[in-house]
């Protein structure tokens, strides 16, 4: 830990510094039940802290009080707009009792038309976010004398949530210094996650999604080292429990041991007439796939006991029992066409259901950004392979080339990359392949969220510093911060016009609405934004751009 701290540049820190004030921006920014399923993922949390039981993944309806979130915590309606002037004074704020506490509400069930208690989905996720939320907020409520105004609740559950991503930067940096990138790449995939508001939106929230990003991005650390050749044991086994931690948040996490084995076996391809090297990683990734199955198969185990498959699912219950019109023909190419609608608006900036979204000129202008990148990074460069003669990357004892010093390029080969980054494509393919499923059974096009993807951040980080490291050099960094606070910019116009002030209000206006509305004080917004300023000057000033003597 001691040389983490010691090798990490003072730009880096000040990135983090810089991403987690984001954070704190944007779990105020949002107003309560606004981001994506947050009152079904506050109404699992609350079960859990109640009862310390967490329900079978058919067991849980969702409850009234946890569900008038979706309508502003100060109960009030969509309808009625978010002003200074009429939010609630904070003394008089309902908690999740007095919004109707634990109480089932009722929906028309599609399949009967009869009204049912609304199932809550997300029970049929894994556990371990729920168990760790549930247990921070019963430690709140211990320190605070108990159950407390649920504005205030949500805000510290938001908080979590930044604090479980906080180290993104940080594993960008680390992840591309160990692959062997130059040092203003590796700068460049750390500042990064300062481009996607989105990114913020999502986990500055209450769900799961912060949990599985911050255990991803860890492992993505390790996997840079594991595809420059790190065969250590205390790699494999690192690996190995946070793929189990990450498989008791979400099922998608099941496609981290596909993409661990790819980068052991990589390696192991360049050398395969090293015996003693081959016997190696095929020890590593054994170690790393028993340790990844003793943490993360009981949930998995114990669902395929209980219920006859590893992942039962509401959605799937719910979707194979509706009807399709009469003559459906289902077709691949609309699930296809959406998908590459959809997913980039989704994954960059398209807030709480889709009613906010940032304009499509940045989208498009960010997507080509991400594509020349992209190209930069994985296509073979010839020129430097010539220069470098008969040097070999990956070779390894690779506890040394793993883990590269100062500012050298120690190269950093196309097919790599292409492993490292393999993880986004896969993703990509698991959410095209589910929504397909559900559409064949259902007729209804569901499931396609960039959201999805977010396991993959890192990896694709260190793609983006690369190619942009090489395209741009040194100024790769504060390119990718400028980009960066264009995008948090237009994302937080998108936000405040369609929750905050009045139609045609003036912006002070709408960032005095976010003030009044929060749970602290009416000048929250306003020292948040004044940090944001400083934390954006020092990340620029320290990854300028300095002539090397």
């Amino acid at each position: 830990m001691r040389r983490v701290a010691s090798e990490t540049p003072r730009s880096v820190w000040a990135a983090t510094a810089l991403f987690v004030l984001l954070g704190l921006w944007w779990s105020i920014l949002s107003p309560p039940g606004v981001p994506p399923d947050e009152n079904a993922h506050v109404d699992l949390v609350y079960h859990v802290a109640d009862t310390a039981s967490y329900p079978a993944y058919d067991g849980r309806a969702r409850s009234v009080g946890a569900s008038a979130l979706a309508y502003g915590s100060g109960g009030i309606f969509f309808e009625t707009v978010l002003r200074p002037d009429n939010a609630t004074p904070r003394s008089d704020r309902p908690t999740i009792t007095d919004l109707g506490g634990d109480r089932p509400i009722s929906w028309p069930d599609p399949r009967t038309g009869e009204y049912e208690p609304l199932p809550n989905q997300m029970a049929q996720h894994p556990p371990l976010y729920y168990l760790v939320a549930a247990g921070v907020l019963r430690v709140a409520r211990a320190i605070g004398g108990g159950e407390m105004p649920a504005d205030r609740e949500v805000l510290g559950l938001r908080l979590l949530g930044v604090a479980m991503v906080a180290h993104l930067p940080l594993c960008g940096w680390w992840a591309a210094r160990r692959i062997g990138a130059r040092r203003h790449a590796c700068l460049a995939a750390a500042v990064a996650p300062l481009a996607m508001p989105q990114l913020q939106h999502v986990t500055a929230s209450v769900s799961y999604v912060p949990m599985l990003v911050g255990v991803c991005a860890l492992l993505a650390v390790f996997v840079a080292g594991i595809v420059k050749g790190d065969r250590r044991r205390s790699t494999a086994i690192a690996a190995g429990v946070l793929t189990g931690l990450a498989l008791w948040t979400n099922a998608s996490a099941a496609l981290l041991l596909p993409w661990v084995a790819a980068a052991y076996a990589w390696p192991l391809l360049r050398h395969r007439r090293d015996r003693e090297r081959r016997w190696r990683s095929v020890r590593a990734a054994a170690t790393y796939g028993a340790t990844s199955v003793l943490v993360g198969a009981w949930w998995w185990v114990a669902n395929l006991v209980r219920e006859g498959t590893p992942t039962p699912s509401t959605d799937s219950d719910l979707y194979a029992a509706l009807s399709p019109r009469p003559g459906f023909r289902p077709r691949l190419s609309l699930v296809l066409e959406l998908t590459a609608r959809w997913v980039p608006r989704r994954f960059l900036g398209e807030f709480g259901n889709y009613e906010a979204r940032i304009g499509a000129a940045f989208v498009t202008v960010a997507l080509v950004v991400v594509g020349v990148a992209a190209v930069a990074a994985l296509v073979p460069d010839l020129r430097r392979r010539r220069s470098r003669g008969t040097a070999r990357e990956g070779d390894a004892g690779a506890d040394r080339t793993a883990d590269p010093g100062g500012g050298r390029d120690r190269g950093v080969g196309s097919v790599t990359l292409l492993v490292y980054v393999s993880l986004l494509p896969e993703l990509l393919a698991f959410v095209v392949w589910r929504s397909w499923d559900l559409y064949r059974s259902s007729g209804v096009v569901t499931f396609i969220q960039g959201r999805y993807l977010y396991g993959a951040l890192v990896p694709l980080f260190v793609v983006v510093g690369v190619g942009l490291g090489r395209l741009l050099g040194r100024w790769s960094p504060l390119v990718l911060l400028a980009g960066g606070a264009a995008l948090h910019a237009e994302g937080t116009r998108a936000v405040l016009d369609r929750w905050w002030g009045t139609p045609g209000s003036s912006l002070r206006w709408k960032v005095a609405a976010v003030g009044a509305w929060n749970p602290w004080f009416d000048q929250l917004p306003y020292v948040l934004l004044a940090a944001l300023a400083l934390a954006a000057l020092a990340v620029a000033f320290t990854a300028r751009p300095v002539r090397q003597p």
